[in-house]
């Protein structure tokens, strides 16, 4: 299965979100990862993108910040997908 890609693929976690129909779990999704975006991007005080002395990491994971905002990305595409749908009908 060469041509297949698994769902943990982000090509497969975009499949999936633009076979969603509902649009109300479409905006429950989008919540949830603006909700999750606020978490990884702010840190508190000092400690907040910045290395500390013992040489920890910084409070974001850019890695995952990207991610997230893709995730939105798709979700907003969906929903406008969706939005288009109802009009031309």
């Amino acid at each position: 299965m060469p041509g297949q890609k698994s769902s943990s693929h982000y090509l497969g976690k975009s499949r999936q979100v633009f076979e969603i129909s509902d649009k109300e779990k479409l905006y429950k999704l989008l919540a949830e990862q603006k909700v999750d975006l606020m978490k990884q991007s702010i840190g508190f005080g000092k400690s907040r993108g910045t290395v500390g002395m013992n040489g920890n990491k910084p409070a974001s994971d850019k890695k995952a910040i990207n991610n997230i905002r893709k995730n939105i990305a798709r979700i907003q595409t969906r929903l406008s997908q969706l939005r288009q749908m109802e009009m031309k009908s």
